[in-house]
């Protein structure tokens, strides 16, 4: 993958999908997973999620907010399977509570969702934006990529646009190692992201 198609391809991939995987952590550490519709804004610096807030994922949120999301084309079948693309975003939850933010964001995940209007007007829904600190993008088997949505290149007379994401800082991790003992971007497997 090249480094300069690393914005795009997060960009079609969470674009062509409609649900994610959520990973959080309880209290008492316990991981959680859970698939999410989801919406995003368009520089990729958020994504958006409802759930209702009796859930566990948000509690968890609210308690550990450091959370994951992994995003994936593939469909399950062998064919497939070296050739999909694997996208996970790290960051930090935190739950809408602004009316004005509220209905951004609202309103950005009902253009993505539109099925979704009855759940979120639900008693008891929340809306969480996960602000986006790294994402992980790896196509088939190569080297993941990880790309910092929040940088951007010092642009000269405003502007900006795609340009400016051509130009981020995208740093290559370490071959994956298949073997086991890692996880699948070239790092022990301790937990401390979450």
């Amino acid at each position: 993958m090249l480094q300069k198609c690393v914005r795009s391809s997060v960009s079609a991939l969470l674009t062509s999908q409609v649900q994610c995987v959520l990973a959080t952590v309880s209290t008492d550490l316990t991981p959680h997973t859970a698939l999410m519709a989801y919406s995003f804004s368009d520089d990729l610096r958020s994504v958006y999620l409802a759930t209702p807030l009796a859930a566990r994922k948000a509690e968890n949120m609210i308690a550990r907010p450091t959370v994951s999301l992994l995003f994936d084309n593939r469909t399950g079948n062998l064919e497939d399977h070296g050739d999909g693309l694997l996208v996970t975003a790290r960051g930090t939850a935190g739950q809408v509570s602004c009316e004005e933010d509220s209905a951004i964001v609202n309103a950005a995940f009902l253009a993505k969702n539109p099925n979704m209007e009855k759940f979120l007007e639900s008693p008891g829904v929340g809306l969480f934006r996960l602000d986006v600190a790294m994402y992980e993008a790896v196509h088939g088997y190569d080297k993941p990529i990880s790309w910092d949505p929040r940088r951007r290149k010092e642009e000269e007379g405003g502007g900006g646009g795609e340009e400016a994401f051509l130009e981020e800082e995208v740093v290559e991790e370490e071959e994956i190692d298949m073997s086991g003992g890692t996880d699948m971007f070239g790092g022990d497997d301790g937990g401390g992201d979450y």
